[in-house]
């Protein structure tokens, strides 16, 4: 997991070099300007740079300039991604759950027992169940038991 300085400070992140890759000047300069002063997750995703001898692997570059920009438009946008989770949370019908059987899914027992009781959300985000073969979905499962912890706190 990419430590959460790399991009908060994008001048501090090395890359790989190669024989033929970006002009180390010119990425340098770029994330030296994108830690002063922040662009929008549009124009860092598509920033394009010269090629040289010696030069940062494009691919390296590449790929943490499209992280860099998910992580920025992350920040940006997190209060409209949670309420729109609240929304879609909110639609979940807490006192009817109907959970698809799949493959491998959690054990339907220890879910229907586990519904059936009265619990904090501390206890709800702690709660582990084990998986087998013809369980319940896993992630309606869990996009219900957040909804539950949501209901709790009143957030819903």
């Amino acid at each position: 997991m990419k430590k959460i300085d790399e991009y908060e400070y994008p001048n501090k992140k090395h890359f790989i070099k190669s024989a033929l890759g970006y002009n180390r000047g010119e990425v340098d300069l770029f994330l030296r300007q994108l830690a002063e002063n922040p662009l929008p997750p549009e124009q860092i995703k598509n920033k394009s740079f010269s090629s040289s001898a010696m030069g940062y692997d494009k691919q390296d570059v590449k790929f943490y300039l499209q992280e860099l920009a998910a992580y920025r438009y992350n920040i940006e946008h997190a209060d409209e991604q949670e309420r729109k989770r609240l929304e879609s949370l909110a639609k979940v019908d807490l006192a009817h759950p109907d959970f698809k059987v799949v493959f491998r899914g959690y054990n339907p027992c220890e879910i229907d027992e586990f519904i059936q009781k009265t619990h904090t959300p501390k206890e709800i985000y702690e709660a582990h169940f084990t998986k087998q073969f013809r369980g319940y979905n896993t992630y309606q499962v869990d996009f219900y038991l957040d909804a539950w912890i949501q209901k709790l706190k009143g957030n819903l």
